[in-house]
């Protein structure tokens, strides 16, 4: 398994950690990431001011796509700053957030419980289903999903860039097909990600990867 580097601005030490399926990239292009997250970030807003109870699923999914994959760049973002251009390959949120740093971790779920102060975290399930006559109502009500907490939340839409692109391959005719979309946490996991990064630029974390350098470990 490769090794990786976690670089601390600001400081000369290293931190290791192991990951899996990496790219190796020019460090310089985690600006051009989180300038696309910035992007697909902006273009789910806004659909997110659109979007009512009765808009139609495909604007919900599209809202989906984007404001995922902002997350994920976000997350690659940071990571291409932090291990010197190594990045993992994957769509998948909650194995990208588990590579982090235990004091990375620690700074994104404080500050997203800062901001989900700031939202309205209901949540809107879309429940699909295909039927020649108009179908009996949706009757599933409770889900695995937890928005309470950063890392519960990041692993209640890890799939979902995956699963909103390709949604209408799970709707079928014997049972609806049901994708939820967390318009308010979206929105506080984006910003806490956000204001890591900024921080970890900034050097706010120097003494954290140092602390972390003589047993080269996490």
């Amino acid at each position: 398994m490769p090794k990786c580097v976690w670089i601390a601005y600001g400081s000369p030490y290293n931190s290791l950690l192991l990951v899996v399926k990496p790219a190796n990239l020019n460090p310089g292009l985690h600006k051009l990431a989180i300038a696309q997250a910035r992007a697909h970030d902006s273009i789910a807003k806004d659909l997110s001011r659109r979007l009512t109870k009765v808009s139609a699923a495909p604007e919900y999914l599209a809202y989906l796509v984007n404001a995922s994959f902002a997350l994920e760049l976000s997350f690659k973002a940071l990571m291409i700053a932090g291990r010197n251009g190594e990045v993992t390959r994957t769509h998948e949120l909650g194995a990208l957030y588990r590579e982090f740093p235990a004091f990375l971790q620690a700074d994104m779920c404080k500050r997203y419980e800062a901001q989900l102060k700031k939202v309205d975290d209901s949540i809107l399930v879309i429940a699909l289903k295909q039927s020649a006559v108009p179908p009996e109502k949706p009757t599933r009500e409770r889900f695995d999903s937890d928005y309470r907490a950063f890392d519960k939340a990041i692993a209640s839409v890890g799939n979902c860039f995956v699963r909103a692109r390709y949604f209408l391959e799970e709707i079928g005719s014997e049972d609806y097909a049901y994708i939820e979309v967390p318009t308010g946490p979206i929105t506080a996991m984006q910003q806490a990600i956000y204001e890591t990064y900024a921080s970890y630029l900034g050097g706010a974390f120097k003494d954290c990867a140092e602390s972390l350098r003589p047993n080269g470990e996490l």
